[in-house]
């Protein structure tokens, strides 16, 4: 009985454990591009590998995730944030995708609620609501906040990364999962 009860709880270890990361593809600050290129970023439960698509090397008022993913298309502005927190705007790339929940990951509570419902506008961004930052691993001061877009048939992972100026956080840069 006792070899079963441990087999069954090794079974489930191996359930929950991501098999694989998730590659996140991402429109950056040309500066920041060696620092996150090509790098596994694990945060909470899950591992992203991280590939640099796009740079820019003037500021932006604004930095999206391009066209690396069909379902979702991520918008930041390029906002000076004094604290912990950021904004993020998402919208269903087709018709037949529409936005049905967002969630930000957060260190000590996981996956959090931003906004759930149905949003079908392919033209309009959704203000999801606030996503909290945490910092990477990188020497530098970097930064990074990560979620998930739920839509009709598909769950796309995403996430911007910040530079900490002293003066606050600047964003250097727009990932998605290429999907």
């Amino acid at each position: 009985m006792r070899i079963l009860f441990m087999a069954g709880a090794a079974a489930a270890v191996l359930v929950t454990t991501p098999a694989t990361a998730k590659e996140l593809h991402c429109n950056v600050r040309k500066d920041i591009v060696d620092q996150i290129d090509g790098k596994e970023l694990k945060l909470i439960n899950e591992k992203y590998n991280i590939k640099v698509k796009d740079t820019y090397t003037k500021k932006k008022d604004r930095v999206t995730s391009n066209d690396y993913n069909k379902f979702v298309h991520i918008k930041f502005g390029e906002e000076l944030s004094k604290d912990y927190w950021t904004n993020v705007q998402i919208r269903p790339r087709t018709s037949g995708e529409c936005l049905n929940r967002i969630t930000g990951s957060d260190r000590r509570y996981g996956d959090v609620d931003m906004w759930s419902g149905a949003y079908c506008d392919t033209r309009q961004h959704k203000r999801a609501g606030k996503l909290g930052m945490e910092p990477t691993a990188t020497p530098d001061r970097l930064w990074v906040a990560v979620g998930k877009a739920f839509t009709t048939t598909k769950i796309s992972h995403f996430a911007s990364f910040w530079d900490d100026t002293h003066d606050g956080f600047v964003l250097v840069g727009v990932c998605v999962e290429n999907k």
